[in-house]
């Protein structure tokens, strides 16, 4: 996707400009924030039909002075019989917003989920690459399309490098790396100014209206939710339940979600996908020209080279050093939280310039990894798995902390390799996430071995909220730290938490759960918490903060400070 962006975009370098100029009548277009953008998108779906006439383009957006302003733009777009394909116009759209990359990145992959499942096929990830083209040839000047061999070569060839475990499918996840390790692509997106620092990386569902193909009477969309996230965004990695059972190698699949499991199940798809009402297209291979081994020459990168005057960052080649094993273990994932954690100063999402310079400082990441070694030795979190659980293998915790250590003296030479630093700076001053880190840091990650690290972490943070609850600290929990708590330790889907499931799930002492089921249960007679149950707490312990300083501030206030007159 980024050698044919960047081919299309360097037309506009080659003509004389760095970035290609935008069509002053298409400008109320761009600039939108996300929340404006979502509630356009839903307009547009609620009209029922996948292209726009002049009025529904007006009733979508509501964004111009009058109805002039409103067909000039419309014509702009270069509408055939008097439509232009919504999607096309929207995925433009996304692409000039006021969002940070990664945050566009997982809206046009939303966009695009035409039958709401979660993920990508062939023929929409096809649509999503042509309509993202197409919209940007229409709102730039000079912006040219590829020819449609070279476009149909590309998208087989990306699918299938995207496609990291071969099921015909994207999912989110895999969609995310590639635009994280994507330097073309990012390059060309982050032309484009933007204001927001927020990081949006989860799914959004949104509600389409089922629209019946005439003849096999086949949906092509499919109602879900309003439109509204899916998880939440520690620096947002997809929230929601997290894994509940472990072995040695890391959580198994949850029976109630499996959406959080280490190893992503093979999603079993039917047979007959729903058929969707738009032009498709698939790799020709008897259209593929002979590139002789000289693959990407017609890409126009090298045009950034000549005529921004920089050389290109480092590649993300394979790291000689380290190689991931067949699953991401609890100890890989710990290590990795912790130093990230220390990164972020303890946020969910780091700042590119903060762990630019800390990773500058060798001595400091050694003598970090150290202590995070240290720390193993005295506690591994969410010990009591069904291999330590047994009386007779007391060696679970000795082998978390021997496997801890041995990573460490590994990550040492990895986080201090130069490559990285300057791979970092390819980000800018932009946001880091723990995706994000982990792509750019240990590019030989693949996609699931992400996603089993991420699924870790949402373990040990759930575990983080459940240790403050009984502290002052609970004040600072938000809501969706709150509602990854409730996930992780709702075991039975009941929607209620019973005080065994805090002393076996959350492994606290029988005391201390006793505690902050107390604390937190607002009816007598009540024998389970709910989510509002936590809420209330933490709200009350801001009030109760909130009192306690203003109760200070005022005596403070009345106290005998005035100067006494000299007699």
């Amino acid at each position: 996707m980024g050698k044919i962006a960047s081919k299309i975009w360097s037309k506009g370098l080659l003509c004389g400009y760095g970035v290609p100029e935008m069509h002053e009548e298409l400008r109320p277009l761009a600039s939108w924030s996300r929340e404006d953008l979502l509630k356009a998108y839903q307009r547009f779906l609620d009209s029922g039909e996948p292209d726009m006439d002049c009025h529904s383009f007006l009733e979508a957006f509501q964004c111009f002075r009058d109805t002039a302003q409103s067909k000039a733009a419309f014509k702009m777009l270069h509408p055939k019989k008097s439509k232009v394909d919504g999607n096309t116009v929207f995925a433009a759209a996304v692409l000039t917003s006021n969002q940070s990359y990664i945050s566009r990145m997982s809206l046009i992959f939303s966009i695009f989920d035409l039958d709401n499942d979660g993920q990508l096929s062939k023929p929409e990830f096809c649509i999503a690459i042509r309509s993202t083209l197409e919209g940007l040839h229409r709102w730039f000047v000079g912006v040219a399309m590829p020819t449609d061999v070279e476009l149909e070569v590309a998208m087989d060839d990306l699918f299938k490098r995207m496609d990291s475990n071969r099921s015909g499918f994207l999912s989110i996840g895999e969609f995310l790396v590639h635009s994280y390790r994507n330097r073309d692509l990012q390059e060309m997106v982050n032309h484009l100014p933007w204001e927001d620092m927020r990081v949006f990386e989860s799914l959004v569902k949104f509600q389409r209206i089922p629209i019946y193909t005439p003849g096999d009477g086949a949906v092509q969309h499919v109602h879900s939710s309003s439109p509204t996230a899916t998880g939440s965004r520690p620096g947002s990695s997809a929230s929601g339940q997290v894994p509940r059972s472990l072995d040695h190698h890391g959580p198994m699949r949850s029976p109630r979600n499996q959406r959080f499991s280490l190893v992503p199940p093979d999603t079993e798809k039917p047979t007959e996908r729903c058929r969707v009402r738009r032009r498709t297209t698939s790799a020709c291979s008897h259209l593929r020209p002979d590139m002789n081994g000289d693959k990407g020459t017609w890409c126009g990168s090298v045009a950034y080279v000549k005529l921004r005057g920089r050389q290109r960052g480092p590649s993300f080649r394979m790291n000689p050093v380290w190689t991931p094993p067949s699953e991401i273990s609890k100890a890989h994932a710990w290590l990795l939280w912790k130093f990230f954690r220390h990164l972020s100063g303890g946020k969910a999402i780091a700042d590119a310039e903060k762990v630019q310079s800390c990773l500058k400082d060798s001595k400091a990441v050694q003598k970090e990894l150290l202590q995070i070694a240290g720390e193993a030795k005295n506690y591994e979190p969410w010990a009591l798995t069904e291999a330590s659980a047994d009386v007779e293998a007391p060696e679970g915790p000795q082998k978390f902390a021997m496997e801890v250590d041995k990573l460490s003296q590994e990550f040492q030479i990895i986080f201090t390799d130069q490559h990285l630093v300057q791979r970092l700076e390819s980000l800018d001053s932009g946001p880091i996430t723990v995706r994000c880190f982990l792509c750019i840091s240990l590019p030989s990650l693949t996609p699931s071995h992400i996603e089993g690290c991420l699924a870790w972490c949402r373990v040990f943070r759930a575990l983080e909220v459940l240790h403050q609850l009984g502290e002052l600290e609970a004040a600072a929990l938000k809501d969706e730290d709150l509602a990854l708590l409730f996930e992780f330790l709702d075991v039975d889907a009941s929607g209620d938490l019973s005080l065994s499931e805090l002393v076996d799930v959350g492994q606290l002492p029988a005391e201390k759960a006793m505690e902050i089921f107390e604390k937190c249960k607002r009816q007598e007679e009540g024998a389970a918490l709910t989510i509002n149950d936590l809420r209330n707490y933490v709200m009350s312990l801001n009030l109760a903060l909130g009192s306690d300083v203003k109760g200070l501030l005022e005596s403070f206030a009345h106290t005998g400070h005035e100067k006494k007159p000299e007699s």
